[in-house]
């Protein structure tokens, strides 16, 4: 093979496995791996050694192939992806690979100027060499803590083992980072479908009813499936439980775990006066939209005016909706087209008879109103699956539920949420739940919302469609670096904002370049809990699968 074909066969070569890795990161799932840069620069530096063409035309060879693979990358993230991982692409592999498209071509002129002062190919080994060099560095810049001194120390100082909360007296004096607090609403972050999530979730509500007075459970969820749990708390009756978990089969909310820990809230409520017990309340659009027919079907009254089409018709589709077992079948596509035109006729039915329907909804006519609400944004939602209709949703939802709850002075919040959710400064280019909650003039808790990142260590989750346990590939993989050694056990709790905190200005450990400037990474969040060797949840099983 002359020297011409093998310099072409090493640029196709480069630019394919250039474009293989670009393709990777722009799915969304190895981000992370823009660390391992300097290792990428070793293929302009081989590329470089073996060009014998003039410098000029090779820089404008590489300059090309590198463009040209970029550029196949954006088209491929334009039309193949969806909205949330295109902008998830476009803003993170633009910028990071502009930077390495001016780095590898630095790398690879000072390779050609050193393979023409030589006048002869550079020796193989030599390559092998710098190659083996740039890897050592790369594996130093993924490695190396991405925290000052200063920082490492606070964090060895703010951090609580979540397994002291189990303790009935005597807690850690670390737990003082949550006791007296003034927010009403603390929010934790999850990763979906760790075992370890449930754990978190049922220790932190207990310690914050206690310790704080909170009585309300933010339940990532619709509010149809608030009223099956509150039913279900309230009785004692496993039906209402299991008609939720039916609808949830083949989502991430499938799991033993969340069974369990609604088990765990009705017990601890019976050791509790009436009005100090647990309730929850889902803030969510409607996602299981037929349990959402099924609950609003058991809020109509048992003899419907004449003129009021609509609710006739939901409550014969809510007939033939509890006739289907959704352990094993889901609604023929027939009903689903019925559903979806009972909704609107619902909607204009309560727009048109505000007062009517009021009087043959009594008490039960907010949640029919606001899961009737919460439907027609399903609809829109699944026809553009814009996430910022479904964020917007959530905090009316919870402004609504805000206003209709009573005891004013007892409206305190707990909720564990997906990451996307907890962030209180826009994340992604899209202003999120907690945000909204956070800084909106609308918002009833502006300016009083905690809530914390959660990071996951050598994890994994249960795959909701597969049921398979899979790996957690986290986004902050390098950054986990920097709390793992101030861990204190499977789980812990890092409190970043007690003063004087170095994390008030810094914002390095953000994922991408998206913090604020004000508050640095505290803008965000205030808090970071860090999950080591969680398993995958368990998928649920209906009770008589035992």
């Amino acid at each position: 093979m002359n020297q011409k074909v093998k310099s072409l066969a090493i640029f196709i070569g480069f630019s394919l496995l250039q474009f293989l890795i670009f393709a990777g990161l722009a799915l969304g799932r190895y981000l992370w791996g823009v660390g391992f840069l300097p290792f990428w620069l070793m293929l302009p530096l081989a590329a470089g050694v073996h060009n014998r063409r003039p410098a000029s035309r090779g820089i404008l060879r590489w300059l090309l192939s590198l463009a040209a693979a970029l550029g196949i990358v954006v088209l491929v993230s334009l039309l193949l992806l969806s909205d949330r991982n295109r902008a998830r692409a476009l803003f993170y592999l633009v910028p990071a690979y502009g930077g390495y498209l001016v780095a590898g071509t630095l790398v690879y002129l000072g390779a050609v100027l050193a393979r023409r002062a030589r006048k002869r190919p550079v020796p193989v080994r030599v390559t092998l060499l710098l190659a083996g060099l740039l890897l050592v560095a790369s594996l130093f810049v993924v490695q190396k803590s991405p925290f000052s001194e200063i920082q490492r120390a606070y964090l060895q100082d703010h951090a609580a083992d979540m397994a002291i909360l189990d303790r009935e007296a005597g807690f850690d004096p670390l737990t003082a980072g949550l006791s007296g607090r003034k927010e009403t609403v603390f929010l934790i972050g999850e990763f979906h479908g760790s075992r370890q999530n449930f754990e978190n979730r049922w220790r932190l509500l207990k310690y914050l009813h206690r310790k704080q007075g909170i009585r309300y459970y933010l339940d990532e969820g619709g509010y149809s499936h608030s009223i099956l749990v509150n039913r279900y708390l309230e009785s004692g009756d496993e039906y209402h439980l299991h008609t939720m978990f039916s609808s949830l089969r083949g989502t991430a909310g499938y799991t033993r775990g969340a069974w369990e820990f609604w088990r765990k809230v009705r017990a601890y409520n019976r050791t509790r006066s009436a009005e100090r017990q647990i309730r929850c309340v889902g803030a969510d659009m409607e996602h299981q939209i037929d349990c959402s027919l099924r609950v609003l079907a058991g809020l109509l009254p048992q003899g419907i005016p004449a003129g009021f089409s609509a609710f006739r018709q939901l409550w014969i589709l809510g007939d033939r909706i509890r006739e289907l077992d959704f352990e094993r079948e889901r609604y023929p596509r027939e009903l689903y087209h019925a559903i979806r035109r009972v909704i609107p006729a619902l909607k204009e039915t309560l727009k048109e008879n505000p007062r009517a329907t009021r009087e043959i909804l009594g008490d039960g006519f907010f949640a029919f109103s606001l899961i009737v609400d919460n439907c027609m944004t399903h609809l829109r939602y699944w026809e553009d699956p814009d996430p910022r209709l479904r964020e917007a949703a959530m905090f009316r939802n919870f402004v609504r539920i805000f206003q209709h709850l009573p005891e004013p002075g007892a409206k305190k919040f707990f909720g564990q949420w997906g990451n996307a959710h907890i962030y209180q400064q826009p994340w992604e280019f899209r202003e999120r739940f907690a945000g909204m909650l956070q800084h909106h003039r609308e918002s009833p808790v502006r300016g009083r919302v905690w809530s914390a990142l959660a990071l996951y260590h050598h994890s994994r989750y249960q795959d909701p469609f597969s049921g398979e346990s899979r790996p957690i590939i986290d986004l902050h993989r390098r950054w986990i670096r920097g709390f793992f050694p101030a861990a204190r056990g499977a789980a812990t709790l890092f409190f970043l904002d007690a003063s004087p905190s170095p994390f008030s200005r810094s914002s390095r450990f953000l994922h991408g370049t998206l913090a604020s400037r004000s508050r640095g990474s505290l803008g965000y969040f205030q808090g970071v809990l860090l999950v080591e060797g969680s398993p995958a949840a368990r998928p649920y099983r209906p009770p008589d699968d035992g």
